[in-house]
């Protein structure tokens, strides 16, 4: 069998996994990764990149790695908590932009209905 059929294939099984293993691996992988990890490490990475002019992307990620390993719980914990800070911000952020949208979608089709009362012309699109 082709390798390109084999992959397809592959990603049709992918596809076709239950939710409850879909769930599973989406824990198995929320358990491993520490969201409190990306916001320290996006912050040191310019310190890192300011005190060794000319490192490479491979240097910055394990002296980030070294860093974050090297720190104490109570630290880490600090990070995850600005981490979840920030996830409650967006998640208000979006909820105000998504009720805006849904506000300004409904004067739309109102304006829309009122031209097509008046008789003028109507937008399809």
């Amino acid at each position: 069998m082709p390798l390109k059929t084999a992959m397809t294939q592959e990603r049709k099984l992918r596809s076709f996994n239950s939710g409850e293993e879909k769930e599973e691996i989406a824990e198995k992988f929320n358990s491993n990764a520490s969201v409190g990890y990306s916001i320290m490490r996006v912050r040191v990475i310019e310190k890192i990149k300011s005190a060794h002019l000319g490192i490479s992307i491979t240097d910055i990620s394990k002296k980030a790695d070294k860093i974050w390993k090297g720190m104490s719980k109570e630290k880490k914990q600090e990070w995850d908590c600005k981490a979840e800070d920030t996830r409650r911000e967006y998640e208000k952020t979006m909820k105000e932009y998504k009720v805006g949208q849904s506000e300004s979608s409904k004067r739309e089709k109102s304006k829309k209905k009122n031209k097509a009362k008046d008789g003028t012309e109507i937008n399809t699109l």
